[in-house]
């Protein structure tokens, strides 16, 4: 599952010694790099969450309650739009 996104994101990630050990013995018997197997989790587990309706409920309120913080940062206490000068 190689990625064409020539833009990426590093990150790191702790694990436990012994799930450092299981997903290192993943990696080799599908021949595949460590960051590879844990890119392929990802990807399974994204699309697993899409699918899922109360984790699609959940994010629609979250969406919803982000949408009115950031209204609410154009507006001044007294209702007024505020302009930065």
């Amino acid at each position: 599952m190689k990625q064409n996104n020539s833009e990426s994101k590093v990150m790191s990630l702790r694990l436990p010694a012994d799930l450092a050990q299981q997903l290192a013995a993943v990696a080799r018997t599908d021949e595949v790099s460590i960051a590879e197997s844990i890119r392929a989790a990802i990807y399974e587990h994204i699309t697993t969450r899409r699918s899922n309706p109360g984790f699609q409920a959940r994010r629609e309120k979250l969406m919803q309650r982000e949408i009115e913080i950031l209204e609410g940062l154009g507006v001044a206490n007294d209702g007024k739009s505020e302009v930065a000068e």
